[in-house]
């Protein structure tokens, strides 16, 4: 497995803030699950903001720092699945991309090169999102860096994870999980990362909601949508 090319902690800080994600220590399998309340779990009184909760998480070679976050979208599973599972999406979900490519699928995992970060200072890395459709209209994208690449990170992961709830939305709980490694960057960034990678899940809504609002219109036109 390759390691991770040597980077200043502000570069490292830059690109986290910019809102980095996603990674496994190994490029084949994906992370485990993480432990969340469950959709009745969720107080009824879900409404325009998100309910957001920090958490950390400690392993034997791992300090984790992230969250997980729950938005009700005005559509349907399918329809928020089959917008946040195109690649393009993340132009919009993910803030300051720079650079974005769909290089190939392995083992029905799509593989996605980005590059984001500023005109100053950037980052390139490769993510595997994992797509599956569950039982009872649940879905889930998972996501994680391919670590065989350069990455700033020791490590990260997360997904969206969309299920039904209520007449014609959608609840999509957006969990992440990042190290950043030890030192400077870990002090001082930690706390301004986590808020950046926390508003992932409001970008997602409102990508998904102005897409569905641009395609309204005939009811025909609501089948148009379909997933890369």
């Amino acid at each position: 497995m390759r390691e991770p090319q040597h980077r200043s902690a502000c570069t490292v800080a830059l690109l986290i803030a910019a809102a980095l994600s996603g990674c496994a220590s190994a490029p084949s399998a994906p992370p485990r699950a993480v432990a969340v309340p469950v959709a009745q779990q969720v107080p009824m009184q879900l409404g325009d903001a998100p309910l957001i909760y920090h958490e950390d998480e400690q392993t034997a070679t791992n300090r984790y720092v992230g969250g997980t976050a729950y938005v009700l979208v005005n559509a349907l599973p399918d329809e928020a699945l089959a917008l946040l599972d195109q690649t393009d999406s993340f132009w919009h979900v993910l803030p300051r991309v720079l650079d974005l490519k769909l290089i190939g699928y392995e083992g029905g995992d799509k593989l996605v090169e980005l590059e984001q970060g500023t005109s100053i200072v950037s980052g390139r890395y490769t993510v595997r999102i994992r797509t599956e459709r569950l039982a009872g209209g649940k879905s889930s994208i998972r996501f994680w860096l391919d670590k065989r690449r350069p990455h700033a990170l020791d490590d990260a992961y997360g997904s969206f994870d969309m299920e039904p709830y209520g007449q014609g939305k959608t609840l999509v709980t957006w969990k992440i999980r990042i190290d950043l490694g030890s030192g400077f960057a870990r002090w001082f960034f930690e706390e301004r990362i986590r808020r950046a990678a926390l508003t992932t899940p409001m970008r997602a809504r409102s990508y998904v909601e102005e897409r569905l609002d641009a395609l309204r219109g005939p009811a025909a036109v609501r089948q148009s949508i379909r997933a890369p």
